[in-house]
């Protein structure tokens, strides 16, 4: 399982099936009325019956999900599909899910995992707010020192450079594919003036906010000339 925000990479060597089971975070977080929780489940790492069980369920979902492709006129299939579905959400939840609240018998992997969720959890719910280093450390009662050296050795940058390109991150994406205006979209994603903006922006995409959203509207304007004439 692959947590929230949590980097990760395939590699493989030759030609290989994968399927792909998203869950929203959000879910698991109103299932435990808020509390930071992640899962660590990683059949390479350990060994035991439950990824044998886990196994079977995920068979059992694959195959479903196939004949609900082949049977797609039939609603009952997809009902059918979906409660294999949640048989495999909740065995997740009761076998392999960690929460904050109780890191007693957590190696020290996971309980660096569970602090980087967490540290993740709270940029993304407070980027576009005038939040801090210190206010971060406040909240998961570290020390400014001791966060900002676990910073720079999990992120490989400062946290201020980290909060940057999140908040960069989202304006791009208001910017291609909203017409808010720029000086909105500044504020919203909490950046305390639209010169400071413009400025960073500039430094990360090499062009102006302005230019990028100006080039994503020419090219959807000749992707529309294109399907006329195709």
């Amino acid at each position: 399982m692959i947590n929230s925000n949590e980097e990760h990479r395939i590699e493989t060597q030759g030609e290989i099936t994968t399927a792909h089971l998203f869950i929203t975070y959000s879910l698991i977080r109103s299932v435990y009325n808020g509390v930071s929780s992640f899962f660590f489940c990683n059949s390479t790492s350990e060994d035991d019956e439950r990824y044998e069980k886990l196994r079977e369920l995920l068979n059992q979902l694959l195959k479903r999900k196939m004949f609900c492709e082949k049977e797609a006129e039939e609603e009952q299939h997809e009902y059918e599909y979906l409660s294999v579905f949640y048989k495999v959400l909740g065995y997740l939840t009761s076998n392999f899910i960690k929460k904050a609240k109780t890191d007693a018998g957590m190696s020290m992997q996971q309980k660096s995992q569970m602090r980087t969720l967490q540290i993740n959890e709270y940029i993304m719910n407070n980027y576009n707010q005038p939040i801090s280093l210190k206010s971060l450390a406040d909240t998961l009662y570290l020390s400014e020192g001791y966060l900002s050296r676990y910073f720079k050795k999990i992120y490989n940058m400062s946290f201020s450079a980290y909060l940057r390109q999140v908040r960069l991150s989202h304006a791009m994406s208001e910017l291609m594919y909203t017409d808010k205006a720029i000086l909105q979209i500044a504020l919203d994603n909490g950046f305390s003036s639209i010169s400071f903006f413009n400025k960073v922006f500039k430094e990360e995409y090499g062009k102006s906010p302005s230019h990028i959203r100006n080039s994503a509207k020419e090219m959807e304007k000749k992707k529309k000339i294109w399907i006329l004439w195709s």
